[in-house]
């Protein structure tokens, strides 16, 4: 796993993802707002949100290299606070690719890597 900090919220982390994700044309498969889910049933966690996105033909691909790496797809990205600081936690998806004999230099994996890397750039800039 790898984990970043962003001076942004949660809020703004998640906002800035998920336009980039759309701005790409990346599908978002779902958000699911764990500290939201908390509080319905009263409980308390701080803010915690996880984004579920892909683009079906680089999945596709990388499941015709090896159907197991299905488990792992769509990717996701973790959004949350740890005591005032935003985090985010996701898979490398070289390392994930490798655990599942399926090569570093496969284009595919190199895309998503690349993806990643313009997400956590995004976070990353300060105001």
């Amino acid at each position: 796993m790898r984990e970043v900090q962003t001076p942004m919220s949660v809020a703004e982390a998640v906002t800035a993802i998920t336009d980039i994700l759309r701005q790409k044309g990346i599908t978002i498969f779902g958000q699911y707002d764990h500290a939201a889910n908390a509080r319905s049933v009263n409980l308390a966690l701080a803010e915690e949100t996880v984004i579920v996105f892909g683009a079906p033909a680089v999945g596709t691909t990388l499941m015709q290299e090896n159907p197991d790496i299905g488990y792992e797809l769509p990717s996701r990205l973790l959004i949350r606070d740890d005591h005032g600081t935003t985090l985010l936690t996701y898979r490398d998806p070289v390392a994930l690719g490798a655990s599942y004999g399926i090569s570093p230099s496969t284009l595919p994996l190199q895309h998503l890597s690349q993806l990643f890397d313009a997400l956590i750039a995004a976070v990353e800039i300060r105001t």
